[in-house]
Parts: structure tokens; C-alpha cells; sequence
């Protein structure tokens, strides 16, 4: 244990590049969640910069989570995943709330290469990449994601308007969700990877996990509000299910 913490401590860092990438893409997707509100009878400039800023924060909370829970699991393998934002899903994302008025979000926004450590790789008993790595990596991201909405939920009696921050929580981790292999068919091959490609692609196991989890968690979430106990319950076989995986590797 001392030893995977020494290893988040030296490696679970982010570059400069990949702080640009997660504001730019927090600037897009609370653009986004907050173009329809420029005021709500009439254009209203201060309002709007407000939204703007508040989406893009809530945004940022949500993607740093899942890439950072990403990192956590990749530095025990031997792995780094880069967080990497896609051009020209921040373009579209804009033309389509500007062509639908805000009404419709498009988030394909970002994804993530990952790199061998090789001094962490060493000592372990298979040193070759496998998919199914990655797509533990990829599940490790759902998992932060759904985490931090669970946070937020606690939070939400005594702070109300944190309702919207899990709203922007859900969309993002929905469209992270999707496979995105179809986008480097069409031409653009800088496209990155997204937790649903190398999840549903990885494993089909652990596809039909995440899938449960991504369900039944945000359906516990958002309409059992009332029955805290269920989503606590839910929370503890939640942590013991990524207990499990973490110990035993999930070789499926």
C-alpha cells in the first residue's frame, strides 16, 4: 500500500497540456449546459457569464473525476492515461447548441491515450498490454464519475442548487459511455479513446457491469431520493464491487 501511494504521489500528475485540454472542455460543455440561459426573459449578459461559469465549474468537478479515477487504477498496473480533448467534437458541440438553441447537448468532447511507465511495469509477473487492462481503466472512470454524483446527492438537501451539477454529471458520464469508435472512421484518426469504447470492447463482463452500475445508480440517484438507505446500501456494494476488481484483476 505504501507503495501504490508513493506511486499516486509521482505519477497520478497532469501535464500542462492536459489541464488546457480539461478547461477547454469544461469551457465548451458549460457553454453548452448553460446556453439557454442568458436570462430568462430577456438577453441578460451578467446572468449568462454567471451560468457560464458556475456549468463550466460543475463540468470540470465531473471530467476531473472521472480521468482522475482513471489514473488511480492505471498507476497500479503500470499504466498512465493522458486525458486528451477531441477538436472537433468541441466545434460540434457548439454548432449544435447554437443550431438546436440550447435544447439539444452534444458531448463528445474528450477521451484519453494511455502510456506505458515502464520502471512501474517491472516486477510484474505479465508485463505485456492487454484490452482488458484498458477496459478496467475505462470502468475505473465510469466508477468516479457515478462516485462524485453521489457526493453531490448527499449534498443536495442542504445545497439545492448542486441538482443542476449532477444533471451536467449525468449527461457527461452518459456520453463518455458511448463508444466513440465510429469517429476515427470517418476520417479523423486524433480522436480519442472513451471509457465506453474500451469498456464494451475490453469486455463484455465488465461492459454489462458498467451498464448496471450507470442504470441502476443514477435511476437510485435521481428518483429514490427520498430513501437515503437504498443509496447507501447501493454505495457499500458499489465500493466492495471495486474492492473486488482492484484485488482480484478481473482477468474475464
Amino acid at each position: 500500500m505504501r507503495e501504490y501511494f508513493s506511486r499516486v504521489r509521482h505519477h497520478a500528475y497532469y501535464t500542462k497540456k492536459e489541464w488546457l485540454a480539461l478547461l477547454a472542455v469544461s469551457v465548451v460543455s458549460g457553454f453548452v449546459f448553460s446556453f439557454s440561459k442568458w436570462g430568462y426573459v430577456e438577453f441578460d449578459a451578467r446572468t449568462g457569464f454567471q451560468n457560464l461559469i458556475l456549468y463550466s465549474i460543475y463540468s470540470f468537478l465531473t471530467y476531473f473525476s472521472i480521468d482522475f479515477a482513471r489514473k488511480l487504477y492505471a498507476i497500479r498496473i503500470g499504466m498512465r492515461p493522458e486525458f486528451k480533448a477531441w477538436h472537433l467534437g468541441l466545434l460540434i458541440a457548439v454548432l449544435v447548441s447554437f443550431v438546436s438553441n440550447g435544447t439539444m447537448y452534444v458531448l463528445f468532447l474528450s477521451g484519453f491515450f494511455i502510456q506505458r511507465v515502464e520502471h512501474l511495469i517491472y516486477g510484474r509477473r505479465e508485463t505485456g498490454f492487454k484490452i482488458i487492462d484498458a477496459a478496467k481503466i475505462g470502468f475505473y472512470g465510469f466508477l468516479g464519475g457515478f462516485i462524485f454524483c453521489v457526493l453531490l446527492s448527499i449534498l443536495v438537501p442542504h445545497f439545492p442548487h448542486l441538482k443542476e451539477a449532477m444533471i451536467v454529471n449525468f449527461w457527461i458520464v452518459l456520453y463518455t459511455a458511448i463508444p466513440l469508435d465510429i469517429l476515427t472512421r470517418i476520417g479523423d484518426k486524433r480522436a480519442p479513446i472513451s471509457n465506453g469504447t474500451v469498456v464494451f470492447t475490453g469486455s463484455r463482463t465488465l461492459s454489462v457491469f458498467a451498464l448496471l452500475l450507470l442504470a441502476l445508480g443514477y435511476a437510485s440517484i435521481f428518483f429514490v431520493q427520498a430513501l437515503w438507505f437504498l443509496i447507501v446500501v447501493f454505495f457499500i456494494a458499489l465500493i466492495g464491487a471495486a474492492v473486488w476488481l482492484y484485488k482480484n484483476e478481473l482477468d474475464i
